[in-house]
């Protein structure tokens, strides 16, 4: 009886909402990456240009969320998500009217911009409204909304036209816009340490946010080269390896909240960590639709796992008046580590090949239970 009191709890109208807003401003970020290169090259870019459309989107955020993460902790969270949101619907729409290269990769950087400043708010936001001893649970549900998106917005961004796509994007973060104006925020969190020196990073969050780096080292890697190397393989439809991966994560975070409470971060780090590990390798050796797909379906399950437990290390042990702060650290990493994941990945690949990248990117997870293990017997922060 107590667990589902506390469930019910934590299922407060602020939190159902944001999770749902979460779920949509997910849904227009979603909808660009395999849309938007298709789009552009009709309009006459070269292939080394197609790269920047995320490179610069991946700049932006990482140039932002550092600023907006202090700015929600200095002055408090309304204003800042509804600028993010209002720039992002407004760049999103501007791609219907503004069909030239030049100033899509313009309007990219803004789209970037907006993007971390609306989705550092969003996370801020749900960890604002989640009780401590109920973060993990928290977290795993809330996250689920990236996971539906993940998996729905890229479907329905192929399957409709590119210019309704724009303006669909668009009217999905106005709704998200008008559904904020529903979240009760506190009047105390504002101007709660402007009285402070500016600190756009939590050291508190550091390590969990460096080990997202490398998770999504990986990931960038993969969203990067895994249709390429599927291509050498003479398989040319693999939108159904993310199609698994998301099913796997969504699989798979409902049940975390409940298995970390009980036996704690290691009891999950350290097997997902294994399961990416292995999946990893079985993507470097696969040469058949269904080994990719196997691999696409176990990196989901321990991707999700470890984007849980990891967020929710970086914001559990914070103040209340740093979750701003702890977001951004956490999201830095994230962000630095997709880009970093693809750069690092066209390096390799091109001395080795994709699948023996894969194979080598696939030490990361080692690289990570080791230095969870370190710190978490030497009981330092984490």
């Amino acid at each position: 009886m107590e667990n589902i009191n506390k469930n019910q709890n934590m299922w407060t109208k602020n939190f159902l909402l944001i999770t749902l807003i979460n779920f949509l401003i997910y849904c227009c970020w979603q909808m660009f990456p395999p849309s938007l290169p298709p789009y552009v090259r009709s309009l006459g870019a070269s292939d080394s240009l197609l790269g920047w459309l995320n490179g610069v989107a991946t700049i932006a955020t990482l140039v932002i969320r550092p600023f907006s993460g202090n700015i929600m902790d200095r002055f408090g969270r309304k204003g800042i998500f509804n600028f993010g949101l209002v720039l992002l619907a407004i760049s999103s729409a501007a791609f219907y009217f503004l069909p030239i290269v030049g100033i899509i990769l313009a309007v990219r950087f803004i789209h970037g911009l907006a993007w971390g400043v609306a989705s550092t708010a969003s996370n801020t936001i749900a960890t604002d409204n989640i009780k401590k001893e109920n973060m993990a649970k928290g977290m795993a549900y809330f996250s689920l909304s990236v996971s539906l998106a993940s998996a729905v917005a890229p479907a329905i961004a192929l399957s409709i036209d590119i210019k309704s796509m724009f303006l669909i994007a668009a009217a999905i973060v106005l709704i998200s816009l008008f559904m904020n104006f529903g979240i009760d925020y506190p009047k105390e969190t504002a101007n709660k340490i402007s009285d402070k020196k500016f600190s756009p990073y939590e050291k508190k969050s550091i390590l969990p946010a460096f080990l997202m780096f490398l998770v999504t080292t990986t990931y960038g890697a993969i969203v990067t080269f895994v249709a390429l190397f599927a291509a050498d393989k003479g398989i040319d439809n693999i939108g159904l390896f993310f199609t698994l991966y998301a099913v796997g994560m969504l699989v798979v975070r409902p049940f975390l909240g409940n298995i970390i409470e009980k036996r704690g971060f290691k009891f999950v780090i350290i097997p997902s960590s294994l399961l990416c590990m292995c999946s990893l390798l079985i993507l470097s050796k696969a040469s058949v639709y269904s080994t990719f797909l196997l691999s696409g379906a176990l990196y989901g399950i321990g991707y999700g796992a470890l984007h849980t437990c990891f967020q929710t290390l970086s914001v559990i042990k914070v103040k209340r008046n740093r979750t701003g702060a702890a977001n951004a650290t956490f999201f830095t990493g994230f962000d630095a580590g997709m880009g970093f994941g693809s750069i690092i990945a066209g390096f390799i690949s091109a001395r080795t090949g994709y699948g023996s990248m894969f194979g080598i990117l696939s030490f990361c997870f080692v690289a990570i239970a080791v230095i969870y293990l370190y710190f978490e017997k030497t009981k330092e922060q984490i």
